[in-house]
This record gives C-alpha cells, sequence and structure tokens, in this order.
C-alpha cells in the first residue's frame, strides 16, 4: 500500500494521518486531530514566511529538476523517460499545457470571445451573426470559392452555410 493510499485509507475511517488517533476534530470531517492541525499551524505561520527556508527550498527543487532531466527523466513526476525534446513525459506535458490553457483563459480575455471584433483583421466590428467583419468576409468568401474552382481542399463552411441560406462564418 502506498503513502497516499493509507494515507486516504486513514482519512476515511476518521484517523488523523499524522498521530493515528481518533478525537472529534477527526470525526467531524476534519483530515488531522486539533493538536496535529495545531502544531501544523504553528509550523507554517513561522516556515513559511522564512526567507532562507524558502531559499534552500528552491535550491532543492532546482537541483531535484537537474537531477533528472541529466538522467533523462520527467522532471515532473519523476518516473517516465522525458519526451524527445522536452524535459516532461508525455502525460504531465499535457497537464502542464491544459493547465497553462485554463490560466491563460482566465487571465486574458480578449474582445474577440464576445464576439465584438473580427477574427480575421482584429480591427473592425463584426457583423451581426458573423464572426467576421463585412470586408474579411467577402474576402474570405471569394477566396474558398476560388479554391473550391481549383479543386483544392479547404474549409467550405462560408460556402456551404451560403447555400443552404445560413449566415457564413
Amino acid at each position: 500500500m502506498t503513502r497516499v493510499e493509507w494515507y486516504h485509507l486513514l482519512k476515511e475511517r476518521h484517523i488523523c494521518p499524522s498521530c493515528k488517533r481518533q478525537d472529534a476534530y477527526t470525526l467531524a470531517g476534519r483530515t488531522y486531530c486539533m493538536e496535529c492541525a495545531e502544531k501544523m499551524r504553528e509550523y507554517h505561520s513561522v516556515h513559511d514566511k522564512d526567507p532562507e527556508g524558502r531559499k534552500r527550498s528552491a535550491a532543492r527543487s532546482k537541483a531535484r529538476r537537474e537531477k533528472l532531466k541529466a538522467a533523462g527523466l520527467c522532471t515532473a513526476c519523476g518516473k517516465e523517460p522525458a519526451y524527445p525534446g522536452l524535459t516532461r513525459c508525455a502525460v504531465c506535458h499535457a497537464k502542464q499545457q491544459r493547465a497553462c490553457r485554463a490560466s491563460y483563459k482566465r487571465h486574458h480575455a480578449s474582445p474577440r470571445l464576445g464576439g465584438e471584433i473580427c477574427w480575421q483583421c482584429n480591427k473592425r466590428t463584426v457583423e451581426d451573426g458573423h464572426r467576421l467583419c463585412k470586408v474579411c468576409y467577402v474576402a474570405k468568401l471569394a477566396a474558398v470559392k476560388d479554391n473550391l474552382k481549383k479543386g483544392r481542399e479547404c474549409d467550405d463552411r462560408i460556402h456551404r452555410r451560403e447555400d443552404h441560406g445560413g449566415p457564413g462564418l
């Protein structure tokens, strides 16, 4: 049984993972008993504000990453081999990409998302029901029709929608 599995087993049985005792605190849904929670609160109130402790922690983390990188292992999980050209395995890289995209979406609101500005030129306002301004829409429609005449594959959503009476993009 791994440490994580052991931790969750104790937690679901309302036993403090630190001292292995059960009290009213753990029975009320808390993970740690009152004494251990207080000890942890004291420790973190002192050590989280210690700049030297942060520097030591950063140095340990950096040394760990460099050691894993030299061994060719993922610097995040340390278990799988790193993907060629990256320092993380494919799974950890995908997780990091998802997290970065979500963070970017939360912190960088685009006026284009509200449907106010053209997706092509990013300058003019869009027509109702479209994602493009009138100028870009006409240019895109002409390019699609030209590509269809030449037999090229293209994104013909504009062409199909217009033929069926739809609004296009």
